[in-house]
C-alpha cells in the first residue's frame, strides 16, 4: 500500500513536471493540485505540492492563488529558504516591494551565501529607497555568481539612478561582451546611455540659463529629478519645467529637507497630472522614489497651493488646450 501510495505521488510529480517542460502550465497545475489533493494526509507531500503550485501560478501570473499557496507551504515547513524567497518573487511581480523585501531578508538569513537570495534583497532595497545597502546587497550577490547578468543589471540601474553614469556603462559592457545576445543587458545599457545624455543635456541648458545649482539637499531633488525622469522617457521640456518647478517653490520657502526623494516625486507626479499621464499614479511614484503615498498627496497640495498652480499652466505644462482640445 505504501509502495503504490510512493509510486502515485512519483507519477503525479513526473506529469506536472513534464507538462511544464512543454510549456504547459495550466495542464501542469492539475497534475500538482491532484498531489495536493492525493497528499492531504502527508504534511511533506502537501508541502511541496503547494510550493509546486505556487510556483506554477506564479509564471502564469495568478499571483493571488501563488501567495496562498506559498504561504501555505511556508505554514508546513517555514524553514526552507526558497519558499520565503519564492514568496519574495510573488510580492516582487506585483511590486509590492514593502511586503517583498522581508521575505528575502528570511531567505538570506536562512541561506547566506546564496546568490539569488541575496539578489532579490538588493533589488527589494533599491525599489524601496535604500539605495546604499541595496547596493551593497547587489555587489555581494554578483561576487558569488559574477556571471549572472540579472544582477548585473539590476546593479547597472542602481549605479545609473546614483548618478554613476561611467561606473555603470562599464559594469553593463563588460558583460556583454561575454553575453552579446542577452537582450537585458542590451536594454539596460541603452537605457543608461539615454539617461545620461539627457541628464547631461539638461544641466547643459541650465548652465547656458546661468542658473546656478542649488545648494544641499536642494540641490538633490534638482539632480534627482533630472536623472530619474529622464530614465523613464520624459522629455528635456517636461523635465526642465520639473527642475523649474522646484526652483520656484524651493525660493519661496525656507524649510528642512529631511527625504529629497519625497519631493522628487511630488513634482514629478504633478509635472504627470499637467501633462495628463494617467499612468503616473501616486502608488508609482511611492514605488520609483521608496517613499510613502500619503506623504506624496501631502507634497502635491502643498506644491499646488504654494506655487498656485492651475490645469494648463503655462509655467510648467508641456502643452495648452489649444494643443489637445480634449485632454
Amino acid at each position: 500500500m505504501a509502495d503504490n501510495y510512493i509510486d502515485a505521488v512519483a507519477w503525479l510529480r513526473k506529469r506536472g513536471e513534464k507538462k511544464l517542460a512543454a510549456g504547459q502550465g495550466e495542464e501542469a497545475l492539475e497534475f500538482y493540485r491532484r498531489m495536493l489533493h492525493f497528499g492531504r494526509d502527508d504534511p511533506k507531500i502537501m508541502e511541496e505540492a503547494h510550493a509546486r503550485l505556487g510556483d506554477v501560478l506564479l509564471a502564469l501570473r495568478n499571483l493571488s492563488e501563488a501567495e496562498d499557496h506559498v504561504l501555505a507551504a511556508i505554514g508546513l515547513n517555514s524553514n526552507h529558504a526558497h519558499y520565503h524567497y519564492l514568496l519574495g518573487i510573488v510580492y516582487t511581480a506585483g511590486k509590492n516591494w514593502k511586503k517583498a523585501l522581508p521575505c528575502f531578508g528570511e531567505a538570506v538569513r536562512l541561506a547566506p551565501g546564496n546568490a539569488e537570495y541575496l539578489r532579490g534583497t538588493g533589488w527589494a532595497l533599491v525599489c524601496t529607497g535604500k539605495m546604499n545597502r541595496g547596493e551593497q546587497s547587489l555587489w555581494e550577490s554578483l561576487k558569488i555568481d559574477p556571471e549572472n547578468t540579472w544582477t548585473v543589471s539590476d546593479l547597472g540601474v542602481t549605479l545609473m539612478q546614483k548618478g554613476r553614469y561611467k561606473e555603470a556603462e562599464t559594469l553593463v559592457r563588460n558583460s556583454l561582451d561575454k553575453h552579446p545576445t542577452d537582450y537585458q543587458l542590451r536594454d539596460v545599457m541603452d537605457g543608461i546611455r539615454r539617461s545620461r545624455r539627457a541628464y547631461e543635456d539638461t544641466k547643459k541648458r541650465q548652465r547656458a540659463r546661468g542658473q546656478n545649482p542649488l545648494p544641499g539637499k536642494q540641490g538633490l531633488v534638482d539632480t534627482l529629478l533630472a536623472r530619474r525622469m529622464a530614465e523613464d522617457g520624459y522629455d528635456y521640456i517636461q523635465v526642465e519645467s520639473a527642475c523649474r518647478m522646484w526652483r520656484d517653490f524651493a525660493r519661496r520657502r525656507q524649510f528642512v529637507i529631511k527625504k529629497p526623494e519625497v519631493w522628487a516625486a511630488a513634482i514629478e507626479y504633478t509635472i504627470a497630472r499637467l501633462d495628463f499621464l494617467e499612468d503616473v499614479t501616486q502608488r508609482k511614484m511611492a514605488d520609483k522614489y521608496g517613499v510613502s503615498e500619503g506623504v506624496i498627496s501631502d507634497h502635491f497640495q502643498n506644491l499646488c497651493g504654494s506655487l498656485n498652480i492651475t490645469h494648463f499652466d503655462e509655467r510648467y505644462c508641456s502643452f495648452h488646450p489649444t494643443d489637445n482640445p480634449s485632454p
